[in-house]
């Protein structure tokens, strides 16, 4: 078959996940910023990188679930449904 020609990196970005900050037992909201308002109950972003410095698990954990619903919603298209 011969060696891959294609790879890809994952990599989604924890700083502004609301999921990591609820895993590090914070609350962060990205909601009004799909609409391009800046939300007050957001930290600014020297505090994000401590958060997530601070609490790698959390990290992890939001890159697993990623990964988890990925591969699911995968296989749901594979599937036909």
């Amino acid at each position: 078959m011969g060696p891959w020609t294609m790879a890809i990196n994952i990599n989604p970005t924890d700083i502004n996940s609301s999921v990591v900050f609820e895993l590090a037992g914070k609350k962060h909201t990205v909601d009004s910023l799909l609409f391009g308002a800046t939300p007050q109950t957001r930290p600014d972003l020297m505090e994000r990188l401590r958060t997530v410095a601070k609490n790698p698990v959390a990290c992890a954990t939001y890159f697993m679930l990623f990964i988890q619903v990925k591969e699911r919603k995968k296989k749901e298209v594979h599937a036909g449904h």
